[in-house]
């Protein structure tokens, strides 16, 4: 079978290899679709994630397939199920996951591969993190679930009130939906980005209003927001979202900086002001079933994410794209 695999920064190889076979405990999925974002091209430009693993490393996290073959001792699922896969199970046992850190849990299992023909699902993840697509939900609309579970994780630690003013840096596929969450909360949002194509998608998601990146940045104090969501991940778009904090404010540092980031602090805003400063990294369970729920109920239009659908043999070229070039996401059919 064919399969993408990471050797190193930039790149990507469409590669023949063996199909895999369940273990006790596992499922293999005959995957329908994947999904490009973010953060696999911030893998392909690094050649590394630094926590699910380093190149050689099979590409994809965000997928959706039909169960082909199962493993001894697998009771829930049968062949034919179609699911969706998330890309980790934690331990449930160890002291963080006690604490509720699942995310941090010290024994985390992480899958990759769901750009490729088939995946093998480890007995962890089809124990505790295997979701049945709802009916009627398109492949590519389901794989979604993993960035949308991130953002729901978050939200429920950073909960808002109807009436409050929130600004979202950045208008990726994460901060566009941070956008369309924060909508259907009654809350008054306004999306920044440097694109405005991405700030026409803001727009159509429920934003109230829309700011030019640049304008942001220069004039970040005046936005006096209740929560402030940074969806980005770069240390000038962090210092301007500490910024954009009204007095008693929220600040939720969600986009992912590279290693060795550090944030300077306002010391004397954050103690009289009162501002509190907040992050959340990756998802659990529970958000992403209620990730595939709310897709399935029409939360949004799919299509305002994916941009395009190609398949699996165009894949490196795709990710050989400048940065400006690239789709906020892209479906990727095996066939």
């Amino acid at each position: 079978m064919r399969a993408a695999i990471l050797h190193g920064p930039g790149d990507v190889r469409i590669e023949e290899v063996e199909r895999p076979t369940p273990a006790p405990g596992e499922v293999v999925l005959r995957m329908e679709a994947g999904l490009t974002g973010g953060t696999i091209s911030k893998m392909v430009r690094r050649g590394y994630h630094l926590r699910m693993g380093r190149a050689p490393l099979p590409l994809g996290h965000e997928g959706v397939g039909v169960i082909e073959a199962v493993g001894e001792g697998v009771e829930a699922f049968a062949v034919g199920d179609r699911v969706f896969p998330a890309n980790s199970a934690a331990c449930g046992i160890c002291a963080r996951c006690t604490r509720g850190m699942t995310a941090q849990c010290e024994d985390m299992v992480w899958m990759t591969g769901t750009l490729a023909e088939a995946l093998r699902v480890p007995p962890r993840i089809v124990e505790t993190n295997l979701h049945r697509v709802p009916e009627g939900l398109p492949a590519p609309a389901a794989a979604l679930a993993e960035n949308l579970g991130c953002v729901l994780k978050a939200r429920d630690r950073m909960p808002v009130r109807p009436g409050e003013r929130a600004v979202v840096v950045g208008a990726g596929p994460l901060g566009l939906l941070w956008t369309r969450v924060l909508s259907l909360t009654e809350v008054e949002v306004t999306t920044v980005d440097l694109l405005p194509a991405r700030l026409a998608k803001a727009e159509a998601l429920g934003a109230h209003a829309v700011l030019e990146g640049e304008a942001f940045l220069a004039r970040a104090r005046e936005q006096q927001a209740d929560v402030v969501v940074e969806a980005i991940g770069r240390p000038e778009t962090w210092r301007a979202a500490v910024q954009a904090a009204a007095p008693g404010g929220r600040v939720l540092l969600f986009g992912g900086p590279p290693r060795g980031t550090t944030l300077p602090l306002d010391a004397e805003r954050f103690h009289y002001e009162e501002l509190l400063l907040l992050s959340s990294f990756h998802h659990t369970p529970y958000h992403l079933a209620e990730a595939l729920k709310l897709l399935a109920g029409g939360l949004l239009d799919p299509g305002l994410l994916i941009e395009e659908t190609i398949p699996l043999a165009e894949l490196g070229a795709l990710l050989a794209r400048p940065p400006a070039a690239l789709p906020l996401q892209a479906a990727v059919l095996p066939a």
